[in-house]
């Protein structure tokens, strides 16, 4: 009799250990990242810039990754990084148009979610971005590489575990493109 109760007890313990892995669909939504808290930097004027475009060049696409199970985003990640570049941009003292005489764009390599065990699950986010400006001669004038990471331990995960997860990757290298002090005094030097 123990011998048997044993043996469902264990069944059972596998059953629930399956059950807190995460349940995953073929698309997640990228919600919005939130944009670093910046210092502003001390300008003598207002610098400008244009926000190009961030072409999306990660392999495969997936933003979520669980042993052999990708999944997508339903949105365009290219925006998402956009998007919160223009707004750190903004609250770093820039002034984001158009008609900015130097241009910043780049490349989206990297942003996926790597969920690495199924008790307690972990989390482990990755974002790397190259980005490039673009001079008024529309010649390159620097360029640069900025990574982000994540990581979350979770005996349960949800969709918004993973968006978050993702988000703190892609906060953590907005906030290097931001922080880099090269790329600043290019920037507000036109």
């Amino acid at each position: 009799m123990k011998k048997i109760l044993s043996i469902v007890f264990c069944v059972l313990l596998v059953f629930i250990v399956l059950a807190c892995g995460p349940t995953l669909g073929s698309q997640i939504q990228i919600t919005t990242v939130p944009e670093p808290s910046v210092e502003p930097p001390e300008f003598t004027r207002q610098p400008s810039v244009t926000i190009g475009f961030f072409k999306d060049v990660r392999p495969g696409n997936y933003v979520v990754k669980h042993y052999e199970t990708l999944v997508q985003p339903s949105n365009s990640v290219s925006f998402e990084v956009e998007d919160v570049l223009r707004r750190t941009l903004v609250n770093a003292g820039f002034l984001v148009n158009s008609a900015a005489p130097v241009i910043i764009k780049g490349e989206i390599r990297q942003w996926v979610v790597d969920i690495k065990s199924n008790f307690p699950i972990k989390l482990d986010s990755k974002a790397t971005l190259w980005i490039e400006i673009i001079g008024p001669d529309n010649k390159r004038i620097y360029s640069g590489i900025y990574l982000g990471t994540g990581h979350f331990e979770k005996v349960a995960v949800e969709n918004k575990d993973l968006q978050n997860t993702l988000n703190i990757a892609m906060t953590a290298a907005i906030s290097g493109i931001v922080k880099d002090k090269k790329l600043l005094s290019i920037l507000s030097s036109f």
